[in-house]
């Protein structure tokens, strides 16, 4: 009798052994579809958005860092070129050599970036010369365009987290329209505004993240970084 009681001890044992791993795979599998769930709606976490804003920053970072680059050897920024092997529409007719490419190790010598998991819609990074930024420039009420990277539609979660790693409160509303016509080696000669329509918050600010109002529309978020100011 003591012989069986053992034995009956340790199949308990085992089968409680057996429902407890089962409790642990079923919340383990429950975590990972919620993750996976967030990541496909943009719900990001703000561990997330966090990772995502300093990824983000430190790109627009190198990108301006690259066209500074070319600049410093001589190269026009009509010149510049933002072709690249992953998204078409970026030829310069302006560009014959490597040298005057942000993407070439000869050039820039920036990696192409795709934007992190997650962190908005799918789009690519947009880099245009078809926008402006009030109050940016020597030259008070300036209205040539600036040379930009946009990341548009991103989540509202990363929007926030990017002013708030930048110091700017809040998510301004831009106003006005913005353009994301792809730089092909000349800038608009009626750029567009990019301002907060009832405030200051993006005068003469290099890098934010607004919300749109008309076009993009309103809840909608978009980054944007100026690589080269003008004049």
């Amino acid at each position: 009798m003591p012989h069986n009681n053992r034995s009956a001890d340790h199949e308990r044992g085992n089968a409680f052994l057996l429902i407890m791993l089962g409790i642990a795979l079923f919340a383990a599998l429950i975590f990972t579809v919620s993750q996976g769930t967030q990541e496909g709606t943009g719900n990001m976490t703000r561990r997330q958005a966090e990772i995502a804003a300093a990824d983000i920053l430190d790109y627009a970072q190198r990108l301006e860092r690259g066209a500074q680059h070319l600049q410093a050897r001589r190269i026009s920024e009509n010149n510049i070129s933002f072709e690249n092997d992953f998204v078409a529409g970026y030829s310069n007719a302006n560009c014959s050599i490597s040298r005057c490419k942000i993407f070439d190790a000869d050039g820039g010598a920036v990696a192409w970036k795709a934007p992190p998991v997650g962190a908005n819609d799918g789009s690519d990074w947009v880099f245009t010369g078809a926008n402006y930024v009030k109050g940016l420039g020597a030259v008070a009420d300036q209205t040539d365009a600036e040379l930009l990277a946009i990341l548009p539609n991103v989540t509202r979660t990363l929007c926030a987290m990017l002013n708030e790693k930048l110091g700017i409160d809040g998510i301004p509303q831009e106003n006005a329209d913005s353009a994301t016509t792809k730089y092909q080696g000349s800038f608009a000669t009626t750029p567009k505004l990019i301002e907060e329509g009832s405030g200051t918050a993006l005068d003469g600010v290099r890098s934010a993240c607004f919300e749109g109002d008309t076009s993009p529309a309103a809840g909608t978020y978009h980054f944007y970084h100026v690589l080269l100011q003008r004049p």
